[in-house]
């Protein structure tokens, strides 16, 4: 029984810990966004890999057929545009 609780903590952690790679909604040309459908808002965020050079930043973005206008945040990704 012990072994099992163990097994399944095991599991539970390695869950958690993947949790993490889902911290964008969707990557367009190479720039990683999360979105907000409900009032057709992306913001730029982090992603699986580093920006790096210059990074244009576009007004909007199209997704599902749909304008979304970035909103600027103060996130760890770019603090120095906002």
């Amino acid at each position: 029984m012990k072994y099992l609780r163990f097994k399944l903590l095991v599991l539970l952690c390695v869950l958690a810990h993947s949790l993490g790679s889902f911290a964008y909604d969707v990557v367009i040309d190479g720039i990683y966004y999360n979105l907000n459908k409900s009032n057709f808002t992306a913001e730029v965020t982090k992603g699986d890999y580093l920006y790096s050079g210059v990074v244009n930043i576009p007004e909007h973005i199209v997704n599902d057929n749909k304008n979304l206008y970035n909103k600027c945040y103060w996130q760890a990704s770019f603090p120095q545009l906002c």
